[in-house]
Parts: C-alpha cells; sequence; structure tokens
C-alpha cells in the first residue's frame, strides 16, 4: 500500500512566533517574540493547535534569526498555517 504524504516547508522570510511553557507545562505561543525564517526550512509538525490560525512545528535553530540568541538544536515555533507550503 502506498501512502502519499506530503513535506511541509516555510519559506524564507517567514515570521514565526517562539513557544514559552504555561499551565500544566503545556507549550503556547509566545506572541512577543518572534523570529524570522533565514532560510527555506522543512518542519516537523506537532499536534498542537494555538489561537490565531497557528499550529506549532519544529524548527532547526540555525535557519532561524531571533533577537535572542537560541541554545537547543531544535526549537518549537508556532507558525501561520497559511505560510506552510506542502510539497
Amino acid at each position: 500500500m502506498l501512502y502519499t504524504s506530503r513535506t511541509k516547508m516555510l519559506p524564507e522570510g517567514c515570521v514565526v512566533y517562539l513557544s514559552q511553557v504555561g499551565h500544566y507545562n503545556f507549550q503556547y505561543p509566545d506572541l512577543d517574540s518572534s523570529c524570522v525564517v533565514i532560510q527555506d526550512v522543512v518542519i516537523n509538525s506537532l499536534p498542537w493547535k494555538g489561537p490565531d490560525n497557528l499550529i506549532a512545528a519544529l524548527v532547526p535553530t540555525y535557519t532561524l534569526k531571533c533577537d535572542n540568541p537560541l541554545s537547543n538544536k531544535k526549537q518549537i515555533v508556532w507558525v501561520k498555517t497559511s505560510d506552510i507550503q506542502l510539497y
């Protein structure tokens, strides 16, 4: 059986929002801290939905330009569903 899956990608220049730990240690979008995607990146979408049509995704930190340096190799970010391109 052949399953059709499409790769999800964020194009260069997209604005994404960092994640913050909140109630019951859940991840929530931090709408006050945003980053810009500096190169096209394939994302791993996570099953979390946020407000304003945002979904969570896992991306490598070297593809993000933020005001504050990021310490992890991968970062949970919140992305507008309209910015995601399917291939």
